[in-house]
């Protein structure tokens, strides 16, 4: 299964905002907000890195198995969102 890790694993969610020119180019949104939404059903908004113009992280550490989700949201100048699953499986130890 895609995006399957395990209990424990660290993985980097990674967000890249573009401009709606031709060809587009890396911009940055007035705000950028990232949730997080554990197997638990508890939602955060952790703090994004900024790495250059448009390019956002977090390292986001998988403690509970069951399946996150995550949602980058981009507002003002680049309004964008995008969301994704994660899959963690339950240690046998």
């Amino acid at each position: 299964m895609a995006n399957t890790y395990d209990k424990g694993d660290v993985v980097r969610l990674g967000a890249t905002f573009t401009d709606a020119a031709t060809p587009p180019v890396n911009a940055d949104p007035t705000a950028v907000v990232l949730r997080v939404r554990t197997p638990a059903g508890v939602t955060s908004t952790p703090v994004a890195v900024k790495d250059g113009v448009g390019l956002y992280h977090h390292d986001l550490t998988l403690d509970t198995a069951g399946e996150w989700l995550y949602r980058w949201e981009g507002t003002g100048a680049v309004a964008t969102a995008e969301e994704g699953t994660i899959y963690v499986r339950a240690t046998q130890f």
